[in-house]
Order: C-alpha cells, then sequence, then structure tokens
C-alpha cells in the first residue's frame, strides 16, 4: 500500500474515533399509519415526528417489529396480496417491500431474538406464516401446512426454537419449530378465538387470550400442553403483558367497562385480582414499565390511559385525558421507563408522549408529520457508536484508493 493510502485510512481512523467520542444512544419511534400507508418517525429526544416515511410501504401498515440491534424496521402491509416493508432505521429509508411467498393480509410480526429471521402471520384463511431472511430480505418459504385460519398473534420463546402462532378462526395454537420450520397443533384447553400471546421472560409459558371465551389458556413450552384460567377474567380479553420477573400477567379485556385482570404465573388456577376501578371503556393495550411498578392501559373508547401501580392491583391510581387523542390504541415504552407513547387510530392521527415520573397529563400530542390511522408503534434503539465503527472497518479498505465515502447503513 501506498504511503498516501496509509495516511488516508488512518486519517479516516482518527477522524471517526474523534467523532465516537460523541456519540450516543440513539432512540427512535416508528409508528404505523393503517390510513396513510405511511409510517412515521418520532425523535424522543425532542418528541418532534422527524419523518414520514411512504415510498415502499405497503397499503395499510398494520404491525411493527425491530430487530434486536435496532437497525431495521420491519411492517406489515395489512392488504390482499400483502408485502412486508423493511426500514433502515439510520436513514429512515424503507429499502425494500417483501412480496413474493409473503401471504394475504399480514397482520403480525415477530424477530427471533438473535435478529436473523421475521415470522409474518398472514391472517386471510385458509393462513399463513411466512419466513423472512433478514440477512438479504428475503421471504424464504412460507409455512401452510397445519396453520389455521387467521393467525393473528405470534411469539417467540427467548432462545429462539420455537414460535406460537394463535388462530382466532381455528380455535388452536401452532408451534413452528424454527430449525425446520414445521408446524404442529396445540388445540385441547385453547379457547374460542384466540386473539392475543405473551410469553415469560424465562421461556417456559406462553399466555393465550381467548376473546369468546373469556379465558386465558397457560402453555407449558417444555411439552407443549396448556391449561385455562376463567375465573376472574373479564369478558373478551384481548391484550396482554408481562411484568419483567415475570410474575404477574395482566390482561386487559375490551368491554365497556373495561377491566384488566392479573395472574398469578406460579399459581395460573386463577386470576387473583380483576381491577374494574378508573378502568376506561374497552382496553385494548398495555405496556409495563421496566422496573415492573407500572402497567398502562389504553382506554380506547373513554380516549384514555390507566395506569396501575403493580404492588396493589386493587384501581387504578391514575388516568390520564389531558393531551390524549381520540381511540387510543397502542403503547410503546423508551427502554429507560420515563416516557410513554401512545398512538391515537384518528384521522387526522396523533401520538401522545406521557412523563411517566407524574401521570398527570401527556406532556405533548404529536400531529405533525403523524398520518391517519396510526395503530401500530416500535422503539427502535441503536448506539450511534457502534454504527459508525462498523462503517469505518467495512469500508475503510474498500474505498481507500478512491477516497473515503461514508455509509450510514
Amino acid at each position: 500500500m501506498k504511503l498516501s493510502n496509509i495516511s488516508k485510512v488512518l486519517t479516516v481512523i482518527f477522524c471517526s474515533f474523534t467523532l465516537l467520542t460523541n456519540a450516543a444512544v440513539v432512540q427512535k419511534v416508528y409508528v404505523a399509519n393503517y390510513d396513510s400507508n405511511s409510517v412515521s418517525v418520532i425523535d424522543t429526544a425532542n418528541n418532534i415526528a422527524i419523518a414520514e416515511i411512504e415510498t415502499n410501504i405497503g397499503v395499510h401498515p398494520e404491525a411493527l417489529a425491530v430487530t434486536p440491534d435496532g437497525s431495521k424496521v420491519y411492517v406489515a402491509n395489512q392488504a390482499d396480496p400483502g408485502s412486508v416493508s423493511v426500514i433502515d432505521t439510520a436513514n429512515n429509508i424503507a429499502i425494500a417491500e417483501i412480496k413474493t411467498n409473503i401471504g394475504s393480509n399480514p397482520i403480525a410480526l415477530a424477530v427471533t431474538p438473535d435478529g436473523t429471521r421475521v415470522y409474518v402471520a398472514n391472517s386471510h384463511s385458509p393462513g399463513s406464516v411466512s419466513v423472512i431472511d433478514t440477512a438479504n430480505n428475503i421471504a424464504i418459504a412460507e409455512i401452510t401446512e397445519n396453520i389455521g385460519n387467521s393467525p393473528s398473534d405470534l411469539a417467540i420463546i427467548p432462545d429462539g426454537s420455537k414460535v406460537y402462532v394463535a388462530n382466532s378462526d381455528s380455535g388452536f395454537v401452532n408451534v413452528i419449530d424454527t430449525t425446520n420450520n414445521i408446524a404442529t397443533k396445540i388445540e385441547t384447553n385453547i379457547g374460542e378465538v384466540p386473539v392475543a400471546l405473551a410469553v415469560t421472560p424465562d421461556g417456559s409459558k406462553i399466555y393465550v387470550a381467548n376473546y369468546d371465551s373469556d379465558s386465558v389458556s397457560v402453555i407449558d413450552t417444555a411439552n407443549n400442553t396448556a391449561t385455562e384460567i376463567t375465573t376472574n377474567i373479564g369478558s373478551n380479553p384481548t391484550a396482554l403483558a408481562v411484568t419483567p420477573d415475570g410474575k404477574k400477567v395482566y390482561v386487559a379485556s375490551y368491554t365497556n367497562p373495561g377491566s384488566v385482570s392479573v395472574i398469578d404465573t406460579t399459581d395460573n388456577s386463577a386470576a387473583i385480582a380483576k381491577i374494574e376501578t378508573d378502568i376506561g371503556s374497552q382496553p385494548i393495550a398495555l405496556a409495563v414499565t421496566p422496573d415492573g411498578t407500572r402497567v398502562y392501559v389504553a382506554n380506547y373508547d373513554s380516549g384514555s390511559v390507566s395506569v396501575i401501580d403493580t404492588a396493589n392491583n386493587s384501581a387504578a391510581i391514575a388516568v390520564i385525558e389531558t393531551n390524549i387523542g381520540d381511540n387510543p390504541s397502542a403503547l410503546a415504552i423508551t427502554p429507560d421507563g420515563k416516557k410513554l407513547y401512545v398512538a391515537s387510530e384518528t384521522t387526522p392521527g396523533s401520538v401522545s408522549v406521557i412523563d411517566t415520573t407524574n401521570n398527570t397529563a401527556a406532556i405533548a400530542e404529536i400531529t405533525e408529520n403523524i398520518g391517519a390511522g396510526p395503530i401500530a408503534l416500535v422503539i427502535a434503539t441503536f448506539n450511534s457508536a457502534e454504527r459508525l465503527i462498523k462503517n469505518v472497518i467495512r469500508y475503510a479498505p474498500l474505498n481507500v484508493q478512491k477516497g473515503f465515502r461514508f455509509n450510514s447503513n
């Protein structure tokens, strides 16, 4: 290598490591706007929507999932035929729209813990589950055998070995072996219209919300057998959330008036509480703080957010209405637990921001660059320093002859 080229490499590395000292953790909230066919991007540092992505976003974006490293957000576009868009979070561009091997009406997504695969629930009848290779953003398979009608939700256990699929129109849950993508069925003790799933942090149990049976099933992932809880479960359970320590499961029942049930995961014979006081009408989404002390409840029909203290579970300790839009439908909490984002499924849409340290009112309601019908949220977190050094290692040796070209991917 010429001395001048060595000098260029050293200059690139020196400048990059200088920039590393100023690099920081970057956090963005991605918002699926169902009626606008777009995805908005909110900078959590200032609560401003910095972009609304439309190119390569399909019809009716319904669900979002982020890779563990925060580098990509996958978007399920619930059309017929369906598609899955891929957003590069470094530059907020949809770099691909995957259509081949994606079934009709994709409605839910789940990323494996190693970030190599995305599973897609295609809710048309008969249903299917697509498998995306994240290295090249190609759907490498569409699983149809043993998959029921209208798959509605997915859950992957922490070791990545199994994917569970709730089939709302078939009344059973599939188990997919991720080593060969073969699906089997769990039918016994699964209630009618299973619509939502939640997995415990240790991966030992899957909880299933059975909408028409007013029950919650509990699957032992070691042997894939299920039991069914009916006591103290409200009508039409529609959402689940597990505390970070895995000791409690909260269940939102989509009724008027609404309720939130509490399950002790060491027992599973009955819900230990059914919270009704200060829970609004039609609770539809739940979010637990990282320290497990609070559960937030989006009350769709009431246009409010209830706050539950997990230490007592007797009543909601607060109801937040100020600066909350109509029909709150999705929640996302930052990893530090300081902010809660609330998507309101209206036209025009909005995203509210709650300071979790006071819970008296939303500190902001973001409308600019938020599309119509925001229905899903996900938070992407990545370290800008790590991305920068990866770019140095990846590109400097290749581009030294022509001069350094910084690439933000």
